[in-house]
This record gives structure tokens, sequence and C-alpha cells, in this order.
């Protein structure tokens, strides 16, 4: 597969990606909070909602490699999509959000 082989070279991991959403014998369903988690395979240390919101990202597509690499993928059509205000209006959602990214950049650096 084509899109497979790009991951593949802009990543420097194999082009074996099993899409795991959206599937075509699943309607083509786009997935988000633990029923994404519970997809993709991956369980969390602590609960979801301790981390993020509820109503979570929603990714385009999601794959796992044989090596246990999750792939992400975010469709973009227009560049106008390419940027966008957060959308939590509620201070402890935003609260929530802040700390989950600053967790993560410490975590990833």
């Amino acid at each position: 597969m084509a899109l497979n082989k790009e991951i593949a070279s802009q990543t420097g991991g194999g082009a074996d990606i099993r899409w795991l959403s959206p599937l075509k014998e699943d309607e083509y369903a786009e997935y988000r909070d633990n029923q994404f988690l519970e997809r993709i395979g991956v369980k969390c240390r602590k609960p979801l909602h301790d981390f993020w919101p509820r109503n979570g990202p929603q990714w385009d597509a999601f794959g796992r490699r044989s090596d246990g690499t999750v792939i992400l993928l975010e469709a973009k059509s227009h560049s106008d999509e390419l940027t966008s205000d957060m959308g939590a209006e509620d201070p402890s959602s935003i609260d929530k959000i802040s700390e989950a990214l600053r967790l993560t950049k410490e975590h990833y650096g």
C-alpha cells in the first residue's frame, strides 16, 4: 500500500501497518476516548478522564505496526484546518488539557 510505504519512509519504520480504523466492515467509524484506546490496544496507567476531558481527539485513521508502534493519522483538506483554537470552555477542562500537554512534553522532551 502506497500510504504504508510513505509512512515508513518518513518515520524509518516498516511498512507493515495493520489499520484499525476506519474500516469498511466497521462502517468507517472513527473512535475517541476509551473506545479509541481499546481499539488500539493501549492501557492507561490511570483512568483517561483523569488525564483528558471527555470527547478528546478523534483520529481520521489509526493502526499499529508489528513492532507495536502506534500510527495516528490526521488528514487536512485545506490550510485553514491546520490551526485552531482550543474548544474547551470549562476551566477544569482547560487545566486538565494544559497539564496533559505539560506532562507529555516533559516525557518526550
